[in-house]
C-alpha cells in the first residue's frame, strides 16, 4: 500500500461516507490529521472522542496546511457553498466531491477561478448501506469498492494523483 503524501485532510459531512474516509484513512495512517466540519455536533464529538478526526474546524477557519478537502455534503449543498470553499481553500489543496451527480458541483465549480478548478477533482464511490449518519461509517467501506473520478478539461494531472491516491490507500477501485 502506497504512503499518503497529504498529512492534512478536512472533511466537510461527516455522515456515512465522510465518516468512512477518516475513519479509514486513521487505520492506514496514524500520522495524517484530519479535521471535520458538519452540522451534527454529537457526530463530531464522537469521532473527536474516537480519536477518527483530530480537530472540529469549521469552512472559514480552514487550516493554512490542508493538503486535501473532501466535500461529503449532498450536491445542492456543496453547489451553494462552492464559493465559500474556494475561497477558505489553501491555494495548494487540492479539492474533491463524492457526490453521485456531478453536474450542479460542476457548474458551481466552473464558476469559480480557474486556479480553483485546477485543483477540482469530481469523486464518486460505488459504496453506501441503507444506514446513514456517523455512526454507520465504517473504516473499510471501500474496500475492494469501485471509486469513479470524473478529471475535467481544467484540472491539474497532479490533483487528479492526489485524490487517486487517497482512494488507493482506502482499498479501492479507481476508474
Amino acid at each position: 500500500m502506497s504512503e499518503l503524501p497529504s498529512k492534512h485532510i478536512a472533511i466537510m459531512g461527516l455522515g456515512l461516507i465522510g465518516g468512512s474516509i477518516a475513519r479509514g484513512l486513521k487505520s492506514v495512517s496514524k500520522d495524517v490529521v484530519i479535521s471535520a466540519c458538519d452540522q451534527n455536533d454529537a457526530a463530531l464529538q464522537q469521532a473527536l472522542s474516537e480519536g477518527v478526526i483530530d480537530q472540529i474546524n469549521s469552512l472559514e477557519a480552514l487550516d493554512r496546511e490542508t493538503d486535501i478537502l473532501v466535500i461529503a455534503l449532498p450536491p445542492v449543498t456543496a453547489a451553494k457553498l462552492m464559493p465559500d470553499i474556494a475561497a477558505a481553500a489553501p491555494e495548494n489543496c487540492v479539492i474533491t466531491d463524492v457526490a453521485s451527480v456531478k453536474s450542479t458541483i460542476m457548474g458551481a465549480v466552473n464558476e469559480q477561478p480557474e486556479s480553483f478548478q485546477q485543483r477540482f477533482v469530481p469523486g464518486h464511490p460505488i459504496a453506501g448501506s441503507e444506514q446513514s449518519e456517523y455512526q454507520a461509517s465504517k473504516p473499510d467501506l471501500f474496500q475492494d469498492r469501485n471509486v469513479i473520478l470524473t478529471p475535467h478539461a481544467n484540472v491539474s494531472s497532479e490533483a487528479v494523483a492526489e485524490v487517486h491516491n487517497l482512494w488507493r490507500l482506502l482499498g479501492a477501485n479507481i476508474l
